[in-house]
């Protein structure tokens, strides 16, 4: 199971070039998980370039009735995901990854730092896909989540090419 992890677009119209290039590198992206910050009313942008559904959480700079976070099982994995500024994911992930603890996370996904990162703790990963705007980072991001059939995890990150 692939899971493509975008976040921090800020209303940048890239995904749709984000999104074919994600196809390329994988068979198939059977789910998007979006850590906030859009800055669009609703996600109907998105589904209308992947053709099915997006989890999206609310970020700092969303203003609509999307979740603050989300619970979800994917691929046998319970997966917590928050845009991550109430957490002060600035000063460190210690907060976030216990608040994941306490949702039974075994992968963790937030956004709001612009910063790519994958930590492994001991209980649970932690995933940011850093920024797909470019906005702060200087480079386009996403992450590619891969779950196996065993169980087991990988993280790929990618940029993105504009002139694609």
């Amino acid at each position: 199971m692939n899971i493509m992890i975008i976040g921090d677009d800020h209303g940048a119209s890239i995904f749709d070039k984000a999104y074919s290039q994600a196809k390329e590198k994988c068979a198939s992206i059977d789910a998007i998980i979006h850590t906030g910050d859009s800055e669009r009313v609703d996600d109907d942008y998105y589904q209308d370039i992947c053709g099915h559904p997006i989890h999206m959480v609310r970020g700092n700079n969303d203003f609509n009735g999307t979740p603050q976070f989300l619970d979800l099982r994917i691929g046998g994995k319970n997966i917590f995901v928050t845009h991550g500024h109430r957490y002060g994911v600035y000063m460190g992930v210690q907060t976030l990854y216990y608040a994941g603890l306490e949702h039974g996370a075994d992968i963790i996904i937030y956004g709001h730092t612009h910063r790519a990162d994958h930590l492994k703790g001991k209980e649970a990963e932690i995933i940011n896909p850093g920024s797909l705007s470019g906005v702060r980072s200087g480079c386009c991001s996403y992450a590619i989540l891969s779950i196996e059939e065993d169980g087991s995890v990988s993280v790929n990150f990618h940029q993105v090419d504009k002139n694609h």
